[in-house]
């Protein structure tokens, strides 16, 4: 498909457009984006209408926005992608339990994890970006975000110095929605580092909520009770609750 002032499917009877819907914000980019469907491309495969679908970027400026919004899409095995700043990175899997993927961001990127058990590395200038909106902290051609897909994933403290996650000012707009929409979006562990630093963590009920979408958080044996905390890996508890 080319991105003009109009759309040129693949090929004849692909039947491109015969379905159109809102795709959300797929690029972090605050504009919002559309999902084309061609229910009779056969190319794939080597089978007959097996379909295909196309994200449409949404632009200020011109028709569309051309081009892909992803800078480095894994594959379906254990990869290591790091941002060279302010990039849209992807984990490659598919398939349930497989692609644990690491991600380490650098500024206002977009982190998209597959259905492995991923875990997304965060320094200072990805957490600034995190609690500003579009047009500021770093968030000039995109919005920071982070969406852990399936399986079980993990944001870490990372980087050097003393880090302060607080996501009582990261930007939502998702709490309570079961299909995300959230900047932090399918993330159901925490890391806090084991260094020297003394990295801090301010979280809220509606900061769960915002990250695991309406509280789908299978917490097991690591449930301490409600207004307390419990320290997976055992060592000094948190300082306060709340």
């Amino acid at each position: 498909m080319r991105f003009h002032e109009w759309l040129v499917g693949e090929g004849g009877e692909d039947l491109s457009g015969y379905s159109v819907g809102a795709a959300g914000d797929v690029n972090g980019d605050g504009l919002a984006d559309l999902i084309v469907g061609a229910p009779g491309y056969d190319a794939a495969h080597g089978s007959v209408q097996t379909g295909r679908s196309y994200v449409i970027l949404g632009a200020k400026t011109n028709a569309f926005k051309a081009g892909s919004f992803v800078d480095d899409i894994g594959t379906s095995g254990n990869d290591t992608v790091a941002s060279t700043g302010g990039q849209t990175l992807a984990g490659g899997s598919t398939f349930a339990g497989t692609g644990n993927d690491t991600f380490t961001s650098n500024g206002a990127d977009v982190l998209l994890g597959g259905n492995g058990t991923d875990i997304f590395i965060l320094n200072q200038s990805t957490i600034t970006a995190m609690q500003n909106v579009f047009g500021a902290g770093g968030n000039t051609a995109q919005l920071a975000r982070i969406d852990g897909g399936g399986g079980i994933d993990t944001i870490r403290l990372g980087g050097t110095g003393a880090l302060d996650l607080n996501l009582s000012l990261v930007k939502n707009i998702g709490v309570g929605n079961i299909e995300g929409m959230s900047r932090i979006n399918s993330i159901e562990y925490i890391d806090m580092r084991t260094d020297v630093y003394a990295n801090k963590l301010t979280i809220r009920v509606d900061d769960v909520l915002d990250m695991a979408g309406s509280n789908w958080i299978n917490a097991l044996s690591d449930f301490a009770g409600e207004g307390s905390w419990k320290n997976k890996n055992g060592g000094t508890t948190m300082d306060q609750n709340i």
